[in-house]
């Protein structure tokens, strides 16, 4: 979980990707800088591999993945916060745990997954804190 997050330690696990800005830096290299999200909360991350970049740069609005990379400090803000230095980033496949994605409440999870899909997004639609996750990111096949 992201609130769990430390400098210096390695991370893999879903997230919600939201792309704030893709450019080159001063060194003629590209980058990819945003926000990754997960129901505890949310941290920066900046993305330096040329492959997952030009991956980044084709994203049309919030994505889940699963990330892997290296939890460190933003040395670009001078409030010394936290961000993630991305060094993987894969689809989200059906064995993948995304219950850091899941909204929080009291229904059953398992029974959700029986429901016609219609049924599904107006269940969560109701849920608003996490409707978003679920519409915008989360591909019905990894649930």
């Amino acid at each position: 979980m992201i609130k769990d997050f430390k400098a210096g330690i390695k991370v893999c696990q879903a997230v919600l990707v939201r792309v704030q800005k893709v450019g080159n830096s001063s060194n003629g290299g590209v980058f990819a800088r945003g926000m990754l999200e997960d129901n505890s909360g949310r941290i920066a991350f900046i993305c330096f591999d040329a492959m997952l970049v030009d991956k980044l740069r084709e994203l049309e609005g919030p994505t889940a993945f699963m990330m892997g990379g290296n939890v460190d400090i933003n040395k670009f803000n001078n409030d010394m916060t936290l961000q993630v230095v991305i060094q993987r980033l894969e689809n989200l496949l059906p064995q993948d745990d995304i219950s850091n994605l899941l909204p929080h409440g009291d229904f059953d999870v398992e029974a959700y997954k029986t429901w016609p899909i219609i049924s599904r997004q107006y269940a969560l639609r109701d849920c608003v804190c996490c409707w978003k996750l679920f519409s915008a990111a989360i591909p019905m096949s990894a649930l």
